[in-house]
C-alpha cells in the first residue's frame, strides 16, 4: 500500500423497500484534502472513471456487501472474497477495501448524523432543499468515516482485516505465531467451539433478575496457559495439573459441547442433558469444570493430548486492556474502541482454515476464461485466465460472469491454541452458572439470572452488573426482550418505550437476523404469536445477484425459524 493515497466513497440510493431493488443515485468521494460527488443513474461508472488512473486505497464501510456491487461491471477480473464478503477488488490503478473488516460495527459507533430518508426518493431527491440535505449528509458520512479509518491504519498499520491487525500486535510483544500442517490442523480441530449461547427456560418471567457479563471473557482466558508450537504427547489417564484435550466416553448434564452431525442444525453447537451417554472431544477446562460441578461422569478415557508447551499472551491482554481503560478514562471513544476490537480479534484467528478458502475471477456474461493473448482489443480483465483451473460459479444478475477454484495455501496457524481459548471461556461461564440460582438465558459471556456468584468490578475477568429486570421474555436462542432497570449501558438494541416517556422503560432485545421491537417479541413469545419479518434492505451476493429475504419468527425453544422468499412487502 506505499504510495497509495488514502480515500473512501459511499454510494447513496433509493430507500430501501422489499422487491425494490435500490438504485445508486450519487456517491460521495473524500481522499483527506478534497470531497467530491458524482450524481446520476451513472454516478457509478462516473466514479470509476475519475479513480480509474490513480493512486488510491478506497475503503467503503459495508463496501463488500453493499456499494461494491455497484461498480462490479468497472472492476478488473480479480476480486478477494472473505466469508462471502468481497474484500478487495481493483479498478484501473485503485483498490478497493471494505472498512467493515477492519472496523465491524456501524459508522454511528464513530459519528453520524440524521436525516429522513424519505427524501431519497426519485420524485423527490431532485428538489433543490432535498438534494443540499442530501450531499451534505452524504459528505458528512465520507469524513466521518475518513476519520475512522486513517486514526485506525495510523495505529495499526493498512492490515486488511482486524484480525490480522491484532495478530501484528501480538507478535510484537514476543509471541512467535509460527505455521501448521493441514494434517496437525485436521487432528485438533474436533476440539475447537465457539461460545455458549443457551435459552435455559422460555416464556415470561417477572421474578428479579440480574443481567451480568465478564469482562473481556476471551482477553482474560488468554491470561492463562495455552498450547504453544505443535509437539502433543499421548497420556494414558487424565492429568490432575495443566491443559490437555481428551476424547471421552462419558454422560454430560450440561457440562460439554457437541456438534450437530445431521439434520437442518448440522455444525450447531449443543450441550446434551438427557442422561445419554456420549463421545466428547473436548479441553481439560471443561473435563474439570465438570467434574468439580457434579455434571460429568467419564465411563472411558479414549485419548487424552498433552502439549509439549503452552504459553501466555499476559503482556498483550495486559498491554490492550490498559489502553482501553485510558482512553475511556479521557473520553477518546475510538482508542477505547480500536482496543477492545484488537482484544477479542486475535484468538479467532489462530483457528483460520484455509480449506474454505477460494479464488475469484469475473468476466463478462457469455465469456470464457482464457490463456492470455496478444489480443490488445480484448479487455485487460479478459487475459491472463487459464480455463481449465476455474469452475463457473454463476453467471451473475449484475451482467458477469463468476469463476471460482480453490485456493487452500498454506496459512494454517494453531488451531488448538484457539481451541484451548474458547474452552477456558465456556468452563467459566458452566461454573458461573452452576453456581447461580434461575438461570434463563446465556450467551458467550453473560448471563440472566435470579442470583449469582462472581466479584463484581472492572478488572479484566470480573463481573459487570448490566441491569436488573423482573419483566423477562425468552423465545429461544437469541430471542428475548428485557424490560430494564439501572444501571443499563444500552447498545445497538434499546429500545425506548415512546408510550411511556416519564419511566423512560429501556429494553435489552435480540432477534438474530431480524429487527423486532420488544412489542413484537412480546407478541410472540407470551401471545403465542408467529410474526413474519420482511427486510427492506436487500441481500448482494456474487453468485446470486440481489436478493429479498423473510423470516418467520416464533417461539420454538431454540429460537428462530427462517426462510427466504421472493416478494414480501415490510411490516
Amino acid at each position: 500500500m506505499r504510495g497509495r493515497k488514502l480515500a473512501v466513497l459511499d454510494f447513496e440510493t433509493d430507500p430501501f423497500e422489499y422487491d425494490r431493488p435500490p438504485q445508486a443515485f450519487v456517491v460521495g468521494f473524500y481522499d483527506g484534502d478534497t470531497y467530491r460527488h458524482f450524481w446520476g443513474a451513472d454516478c457509478a461508472k462516473q466514479i470509476a472513471d475519475y479513480v480509474r488512473d490513480k493512486n488510491y486505497v478506497i475503503y467503503a464501510h459495508n463496501g463488500g456487501k453493499f456499494d461494491f456491487y455497484f461498480l462490479l461491471k468497472e472492476a478488473s477480473c480479480d476480486v478477494q472474497v472473505i466469508n462471502s464478503r468481497i474484500a478487495v477488488m481493483n479498478i484501473g490503478k485503485s483498490i478497493l477495501r471494505d472498512s467493515y473488516l477492519i472496523l465491524p460495527l456501524p459508522l454511528s459507533a464513530h459519528k453520524k448524523d440524521v436525516i429522513n430518508y424519505d427524501i431519497f426518493e426519485e420524485d423527490e431527491r431532485e428538489k433543490p432543499k432535498n438534494k443540499a440535505a442530501i450531499l451534505e449528509y452524504l459528505e458528512s458520512d465520507c469524513i466521518y468515516l475518513y476519520e475512522w479509518v486513517a486514526k485506525f491504519r495510523e495505529k495499526f498499520g493498512g492490515c486488511l482485516t482486524l484480525p490480522s491487525a491484532s495478530f501484528n500486535e501480538l507478535r510484537k510483544t514476543g509471541y512467535i505465531i509460527g505455521k501448521a500442517t493441514p494434517e496437525y490442523d485436521a487432528k485438533y480441530r474436533p476440539y475447537y467451539y465457539g461460545g455458549r449461547t443457551e435459552a435455559f427456560k422460555v416464556g415470561h418471567f417477572t421474578k428479579p433478575c440480574k443481567v451480568v457479563d465478564i469482562n473481556s471473557a476471551y482477553p482474560y482466558a488468554m491470561l492463562d496457559e495455552h498450547p504453544y508450537g505443535h509437539e502433543f504427547f499421548e497420556y494414558k489417564e487424565l492429568p490432575e495439573t495443566g491443559f490437555y484435550f481428551a476424547t471421552i466416553l462419558a454422560t454430560s448434564r450440561g457440562a460439554l459441547p457437541r456438534r450437530i452431525t445431521e439434520g437442518k442444525k448440522k455444525g450447531s453447537l449443543i450441550f446434551d442433558n438427557d442422561g445419554i451417554e456420549r463421545e466428547y472431544h473436548v479441553t481439560s477446562w471443561e473435563i474439570r469444570a465438570g467434574l468439580d460441578t457434579g455434571t460429568l461422569d467419564i465411563s472411558k478415557l479414549i485419548r487424552c493430548l498433552v502439549p509439549g508447551e503452552t504459553q501466555n499472551f499476559r503482556e498483550f491482554v495486559e498491554k490492550f486492556f490498559a489502553l482501553k481503560a485510558e482512553a475511556k478514562a479521557a473520553g477518546d471513544k475510538d482508542s477505547e474502541t480500536f482496543s477492545k476490537l484488537i482484544l477479542n480479534a486475535s484468538y479467532g484467528k489462530f483457528a483460520l482454515n484455509p480449506e474454505k478458502f477460494r479464488e475469484f475471477k469475473l468476466t463478462e456474461v457469455g465469456e470464457l476464461p482464457i490463456e492470455q493473448r496478444e489480443d490488445e482489443t480484448r479487455p485487460e480483465f479478459l487475459r491472463r485466465i487459464k480455463a481449465e483451473e476455474w469452475a463457473l460459479e454463476a453467471d451473475s444478475p449484475f451482467g458477469i460472469s463468476i469463476w471460482s477454484k480453490p485456493d487452500p495455501g498454506d496459512t494454517y496457524y494453531n488451531v488448538a491454541t484457539a481451541a484451548s481459548i474458547t474452552g477456558y471461556v465456556r468452563a467459566y461461564l458452566w461454573r458461573a452458572i452452576c453456581a447461580s440460582k434461575n438461570v434463563l438465558y446465556c450467551d458467550t459471556d453473560s448471563l440472566v439470572c435470579e442470583t449469582y456468584q462472581g466479584i463484581v468490578g472492572p478488572k479484566i475477568g470480573e463481573w459487570e452488573i448490566e441491569g436488573e429486570t423482573s419483566n423477562v421474555f425468552i423465545g429461544g436462542k437469541k430471542l428475548y426482550a428485557m424490560k430494564m432497570q439501572t444501571p443499563f449501558k444500552g447498545g445497538f438494541n434499546l429500545f425506548e418505550n415512546r408510550a411511556n416517556k416519564e419511566k423512560k422503560a429501556k429494553w435489552k432485545t435480540a432477534c438474530k437476523g431480524c429487527r423486532l421491537s420488544p412489542a413484537q417479541i412480546i407478541k410472540i413469545v407470551k401471545g403465542g404469536r408467529t410474526i413474519v419479518w420482511y427486510n427492506d434492505a436487500p441481500t448482494f451476493s456474487l453468485t446470486r445477484g440481489l436478493s429479498f429475504i423473510s423470516r418467520k419468527i416464533k417461539v420454538t425453544g431454540k429460537g428462530i425459524e427462517g426462510e427466504s422468499r421472493e416478494v414480501i412487502k415490510n411490516t
